[in-house]
């Protein structure tokens, strides 16, 4: 197996700037479109439209990936450029709550999808015969995600959150960048495209058609209905203890800082033991929710967002690894985004349940519910990786 320089610097610039716009259109996300004027309920259902749109895109994108191994080298840069869009676009509707709605759910959106069609093309160049180091390209992304975080805290909170759309601008220009290098590259190299395994399952028949992956569709949902609750909603929670957007930003570094240690030095272990990381990872997501739960100050929330930084460091490269190492190469778009619909349908579920909730509830009983429903996930993921292995 070859590694291809151009790739894998492509690659880790991708990572680096997707990260730090995912901390724009995630992290920030209820701080800011709070500050447009919608409620818990409104932003909540906002993110959740978004990731709704996501799933009923990537249902038939995946099917036609598999198919046609070349068209995510032509995709890619198309979505960074609308991304890229539509940032800008959200400096120019900052007077109407509409607009925002419309904008920032379109963005949303199609970082979802550049999401997953990041992990499908680290499969597809595992296939190809072109090595990433998948743990180093995260870590970077999440050392990024914890530097623009801190940042943005403290301007938002010198200044307003309508500084939030202009690093938005910034960052995905920058993944715009090395998206379209990253196709250059993949040209020039040259990777592997054959007709061989290629498969043209439809995504649902793939779930249904194989017990393992139905569970770990279910499981990966309940579990990310409560971490994306929880992370989404932080700025609740902090508001309560006497915090702001300063704080906000502590809290998303910290835990993106934890995870590059993480991601790193467990990438290569995670390649061959991805099944017992990957279960480890879901018990600490929920310690973390619990932590966040049981939290009275800032110290308490801080420990949560290192804990956090542990389970997300360990998850994302089980995960990915885990689901490349049972998929064929004809399958590999369709097992990659088993995970990515269930945890976009997991954040649809989750933010639209914890908006409602609360509005109605404190802050500390929602995350409660979320601990119990990331405990049923968790069960089921490890029920799910019993069954799973050798189903192609």
């Amino acid at each position: 197996m070859r590694s291809d320089k151009a790739v894998k610097t492509a690659y880790l610039g991708l990572q680096l700037f997707y990260m730090a716009e995912v901390c724009m259109i995630s992290g920030f996300a209820v701080l800011f479109l709070s500050s447009r004027g919608m409620n818990n309920s409104a932003a909540g259902a906002t993110v959740a439209l978004a990731r709704l749109l996501s799933i009923l895109i990537l249902n038939p994108l995946s099917r036609k990936l598999d198919t046609d191994k070349v068209l995510l080298k032509k995709l890619f840069p198309i979505a960074a450029a609308l991304l890229f869009l539509l940032h800008v676009l959200l400096v120019f509707v900052s007077g109407s709550i509409f607009y925002t709605f419309l904008v920032f759910a379109a963005a949303s959106m199609v970082s979802a999808l550049c999401s997953s069609l990041s992990t499908i093309l680290y499969s597809d160049l595992f296939f190809g015969g072109i090595e990433i180091d998948y743990g180093l390209s995260r870590g970077l992304g999440s050392f990024s995600y914890t530097v623009v975080s801190y940042y943005t805290g403290r301007l938002v909170a010198a200044h307003s959150p309508e500084c939030i759309p202009f690093i938005g601008i910034a960052v995905s220009l920058g993944f715009l960048f090395f998206t379209m290098f990253l196709c250059s590259s993949l040209n020039n190299a040259q990777a592997k495209e054959s007709n061989f395994g290629k498969s043209d399952e439809k995504l649902l028949s793939y779930i249904r058609g194989r017990k393992g992956f139905s569970l770990l569709f279910a499981g990966i949902l309940l579990i990310y209905s409560a971490y994306i609750s929880a992370n989404s909603f932080a700025i609740n929670l902090i508001r309560s203890i006497g915090g702001s957007a300063n704080e906000l930003g502590i809290y998303n570094s910290l835990g993106a800082l934890f995870e590059i240690p993480f991601m790193i030095i467990f990438s290569k272990v995670s390649m061959k033991n991805s099944r017992g990381l990957l279960c480890f990872s879901l018990l600490l997501m929920t310690l973390k929710v619990l932590l966040l739960a049981a939290s009275h100050n800032m110290f308490w929330v801080c420990g949560a967002a290192i804990l956090q930084g542990a389970s997300f460091g360990l998850y994302t490269p089980s995960i990915v690894n885990y689901i490349k190492n049972n998929t064929s190469y004809g399958n590999s778009a369709k097992g990659q985004s088993v995970v990515s619909i269930a945890a976009s349908l997991g954040g649809v579920s989750g933010m639209l349940i914890s908006g409602k909730l609360l509005d109605n509830l404190p802050v500390r009983t929602v995350l409660l519910i979320m601990v119990v429903i990331s405990l049923i996930g968790s069960a089921t993921v490890w029920q799910a990786s019993l069954k799973i292995t050798g189903e192609p």
